[in-house]
């Protein structure tokens, strides 16, 4: 689910990707990748919110995600 995700988003699609990595947030159970990927596929949907919502999720999962800690700035 997360590679689907991941795909979609690269692709354009970003609803189906945050559909799917909220899938595999599920299925991946304190791991931050899904969440910093759904919150990318939010982002470029407008929802700033949303996105925040899963940076700050993705690190509260692991600490040191780098990624969601640099994404956190871009919003």
């Amino acid at each position: 689910r997360l590679e689907r995700g991941t795909a979609l988003l690269a692709g354009g699609e970003a609803a189906e990707a945050a559909e799917e990595l909220g899938r595999a947030a599920e299925l991946l159970p304190g791991r931050p990748e899904p969440f910093y990927r759904r919150a990318q596929a939010r982002k470029r949907q407008g929802d700033l919110a949303g996105a925040l919502a899963d940076l700050d999720e993705a690190v509260r999962r692991q600490r040191s995600y780098a990624p969601a800690h640099l994404s956190r700035g871009d919003l």
